[in-house]
């Protein structure tokens, strides 16, 4: 299998037609669709029933948001995008009101969670307050991650799992 990690879509697909193998997204400048699994893992993990969650994501208009919204439909989940991605001169300037601090946590239900892709801009697009917060999760993610593309391998390979991979306390 190749796992193919680029800029263009167009080449993942152009490799998964001519390689002959299993070709995985690890991503690409339309899709990010580990992370978005990797992330809806760790939904479940902290909320149970995916059906209902509403993720709220603020940030570029990227590959992130399409996986997510892809990946939110197919479990069920809600999903919110609060972006501007065209502007992102003027992005620079205004980023102040969309920036996730302690002032937007706040608005949140009090389970909230706080999910990033990593790296983080500190300071521009999150403060340290929320990021190091016990509402934040960016570390299970993290970890998530490693696990949902292991099991994706595990899956391709023809070793089937189920919606997502179980994981013992100490994986």
């Amino acid at each position: 299998m190749i796992v193919l990690r680029t800029y263009s879509h167009k080449t993942v697909e152009e490799m998964a037609t001519y390689a002959g193998v299993p070709v995985i997204n690890a991503l690409s400048e339309l899709e990010h669709p580990c992370q978005a699994l990797a992330d809806f893992f760790t939904l479940q993990e902290h909320f149970g029933d995916l059906s209902k969650i509403h993720l709220a994501y603020v940030g570029d208009g990227n590959n992130m948001a399409h996986s997510l919204l892809l990946a939110g439909a197919a479990v069920g989940a809600k999903v919110s995008i609060a972006t501007q991605e065209s502007e992102a001169a003027e992005r620079a300037t205004v980023f102040g009101p969309y920036q996730v601090n302690a002032a937007l946590m706040s608005l949140a239900a009090p389970h909230a969670r706080f999910m990033h892709c990593l790296p983080a801009h500190r300071g521009s697009e999150v403060t340290d307050q929320v990021i190091d917060s016990l509402n934040s999760v960016v570390f299970d993610q993290a970890e998530n991650r490693l696990h949902i593309q292991k099991a994706i391998m595990v899956w391709l390979l023809g070793g089937g799992v189920g919606r997502f991979p179980a994981r013992s306390a100490h994986a």
